[in-house]
C-alpha cells in the first residue's frame, strides 16, 4: 500500500500541484520534500548504484532507435517549415547563447532527472506492483505523459507520450541511464533547435 501511495503523490499529484494556481511558496515546499523523500527512499531502501554502463545490450536496438529519430527529424522539420516558417531554427541562429545554455540547463535540471525518476527509480521500485508487463509499460508511458499536464498542451501530452514509450523500451533493453538520457536529450533538444521551443515552455 506505501508503494501505490507513493505513486500517487510523486507521479500524479506532483503535475496536479504544477497545475493548479496555488501559491509558489506551496509548490517549492512540495517539491522540496518530494526531492527529500526521493533522495532517501534512493539511498536508504533502493540503494541505487550510481555506475555508468558503457558495454550496452544494443541488439536489436540500435537500428529502430536510429529509423525513428530520422523519422521524427524528418517531419517535425517539415511541419514547422510548411506551417510555422518563422520558428524554424530561429533560437539557435538569433540567440546561439541562450540556445547553448538553456541546453545544459536543460539536460541537467530535467533530462536526468525524469529518467531517474520515471525509468530508474520507477523500473526498481515499483515495477513488482504490476504482474502484467504490458500494464506496467501502459502505466509508465501514461504518468511520464501526465507529468506535462502542467504545460496545457493536447500536443505536448502525445509527443511526451509517443517520447516516453521510446524511452520505456530504450531502458528496457538497455537498463541504462546514461543512454536513456542521451535518447531523450537528443530529441527534446532538437524540439528546441527545430522550432518547437515556446510549445514546451522552453525560453525563445
Amino acid at each position: 500500500m506505501r508503494k501505490y501511495i507513493e505513486l500517487f503523490f510523486l507521479y500524479v499529484l506532483a503535475p496536479l500541484i504544477l497545475l493548479v494556481e496555488i501559491h509558489y511558496g506551496f509548490k517549492i515546499t512540495y517539491f522540496l520534500l518530494g526531492f527529500i523523500y526521493v533522495a532517501y527512499i534512493t539511498i536508504k531502501e533502493e540503494e541505487i548504484e550510481w555506475k555508468i554502463e558503457w558495454r550496452l545490450k544494443t541488439r536489436g536496438l540500435l537500428v529502430p532507435l536510429i529509423i525513428r529519430f530520422f523519422f521524427i527529424l524528418i517531419t517535425t522539420f517539415l511541419f514547422i517549415h510548411f506551417f510555422e516558417g518563422e520558428k524554424l531554427f530561429n533560437v539557435i541562429t538569433n540567440k546561439p547563447s541562450l540556445w547553448a545554455w538553456f541546453s545544459l540547463v536543460y539536460i541537467g535540471l530535467s533530462v536526468i532527472p525524469q529518467e531517474f525518476l520515471y525509468r530508474t527509480l520507477f523500473f526498481r521500485r515499483y515495477k513488482q506492483l504490476f504482474s502484467n508487463k504490458w500494464v506496467f509499460f501502459a502505466v509508465n508511458c501514461v504518468l511520464f505523459s501526465f507529468a506535462h499536464i502542467w504545460l496545457q498542451s493536447y500536443v505536448v501530452l502525445l509527443f511526451t507520450f509517443v517520447g516516453g514509450i521510446f524511452y520505456f523500451l530504450t531502458y528496457n533493453h538497455t537498463r541504462s541511464l546514461l543512454f536513456v538520457c542521451i535518447e531523450h536529450a537528443a530529441y527534446g533538444l532538437w524540439l528546441f533547435t527545430v522550432g518547437f521551443g515556446e510549445l514546451f515552455n522552453f525560453p525563445v
